[in-house]
């Protein structure tokens, strides 16, 4: 243990070369006269000089209240032990602001970190850019219900821009959706998107119809009509679409001979289910009232006279008889 003496009036003078702790062992008087008790010990820190650099963290993603831990991410020193302090601004205006833990910084932006040595000394101020940024929401904006199978390719589009689909048989990076790779039902698409070092992802279903086809039905083929007959209902399958409308039809099938012309009468319906859509066509006939008559230019018949044919105007009719013979209703075909 190294000794160091000196006079009683005078101060005591050390000079370490590393963090030392001097213990007064003996106190002794020009007289010759020795301290009896003795208490009391020094410890004397070498002046360090400090060193450090700061790197700046990387961005954290998350929720609003992400926090940033700057003070054992960010700080590098040369070794000599230290205290810190942190800054909003290099001029200190707002005075220092101690952070501890891992809640050290709750905001975005620029950041100052200061250092102190074991006797006291400051450094300059150091920046350090904190980068808190909340998870970007990637959305899908695809607004059509559904896609016909053998429809053509669509684009589709998504917020924020600069992100890439996943790639299938049916869409590509860029979002071309090609009906024709797809599946009848859901197909899943994804976008993908990093704003600022946050990666949001988003998936949804594109879902591909099967084309039915629309059908006009009738019990009889061709269709015909008198333009005295009353309106009647068309039947038709799938149900669900309209019919063009005109003079003689509504949108809902309803078709009005009286309103129609005589002959052929177009009629549309359309239809679609899940994006395909079918169109029928057909003619309705619509014919005119012609007043039927009997030639008959012949005398009374009598009674026992032979069968003879009537004729009749305009022909395809048929007979009927309205009188009784041996209480027998006839009719006579033409």
């Amino acid at each position: 243990m190294e000794s160091i003496s000196a006079n009683p009036y005078t101060s005591l003078s050390v000079s370490p070369t590393e963090e030392t702790t001097y213990t007064l062992v003996s106190l002794s008087d020009n007289n010759g006269c020795v301290a009896t008790e003795l208490t009391g010990a020094a410890v004397v820190s070498v002046d360090e000089v400090l060193a450090f650099t700061v790197s700046n963290p990387s961005a954290v993603c998350g929720s609003n209240n992400e926090t940033v831990d700057i003070t054992t991410v960010a700080i590098v020193t040369n070794g000599v032990a230290a205290s810190w302090k942190y800054f909003e601004d290099n001029n200190g205006s707002l005075g220092a602001k101690i952070l501890t833990g891992a809640d050290a910084i709750a905001v975005s932006g620029e950041y100052f970190i200061q250092g102190i040595n074991v006797c006291g000394e400051v450094t300059k101020k150091v920046q350090v850019t904190v980068g808190l940024q909340v998870d970007a929401d990637a959305k899908l904006t695809f607004s059509q219900s559904a896609i016909c199978e053998d429809a053509p390719s669509v684009e589709l589009s998504a917020t924020p821009t600069g992100g890439t689909f996943t790639e299938t048989a049916y869409v590509t990076e860029a979002g071309e959706f090609n009906p024709s790779g797809a599946v009848v039902g859901n197909n899943p698409v994804t976008y993908t998107v990093t704003i600022d070092g946050c990666v949001a992802s988003k998936t949804i279903d594109v879902v591909i119809g099967a084309r039915t086809a629309a059908e006009i039905i009738f019990d009889e083929v061709p269709v015909s009509a008198c333009e005295s007959a009353p309106a009647f209902t068309l039947d038709v399958t799938p149900a669900g679409g309209i019919f063009t409308e005109t003079a003689y039809i509504t949108e809902d099938g309803l078709f009005n001979p009286a309103l129609a012309t005589p002959g052929n009468n177009p009629v549309t319906y359309t239809v679609t289910v899940d994006g395909c859509k079918s169109t029928d066509v057909t003619n309705i006939v619509t014919g005119t009232v012609e007043e039927a008559e009997i030639t008959f230019i012949q005398a009374p018949v009598c009674v026992n006279a032979p069968a003879f044919n009537l004729a009749a105007t305009p022909a395809g009719g048929l007979f009927s008889s309205d009188f009784a013979l041996n209480f027998e209703l006839r009719a006579v075909n033409y």
